[in-house]
């Protein structure tokens, strides 16, 4: 007949006190998706910049310019802009989310 240990029985985790096992996978679940997040944003932000570079690289996205622009290339520098400054906007605020859950996790250890 097999030992059973008395410290930890069968339905108490071995990697932290008071968390179950689905908490901890749960958990580590959420961490793989904030990561993602910060990666998808990165890259429509990496993207968005050299498309900007690229395909309308001396356009200002704004009506006013001393030179006359044709009005797709002030449209599309535009949404690139709008599209570059929403991903970076993403990418810090999922930065700190997951910096602070992971500080979270070290301090409660």
């Amino acid at each position: 007949m097999p030992q059973a240990s008395a410290a930890i029985d069968q339905h108490q985790s071995l990697s932290r006190p008071g968390m179950s096992g689905m908490a901890v996978r749960l958990r580590e679940g959420s961490m793989r998706a904030a990561w993602i997040i910060l990666g998808l944003a990165i890259t429509a932000f990496a993207i968005s910049l050299v498309l900007a570079r690229w395909l309308v690289p001396d356009v200002v996205p704004i009506g006013y310019a001393e030179e006359a622009q044709a009005s797709w290339a002030v449209l599309t520098a535009f949404v690139l802009r709008a599209i570059e400054l929403t991903a970076a906007w993403v990418a810090v605020i999922a930065l700190v989310l997951t910096i602070g859950a992971w500080a979270r996790g070290r301090l409660q250890r």
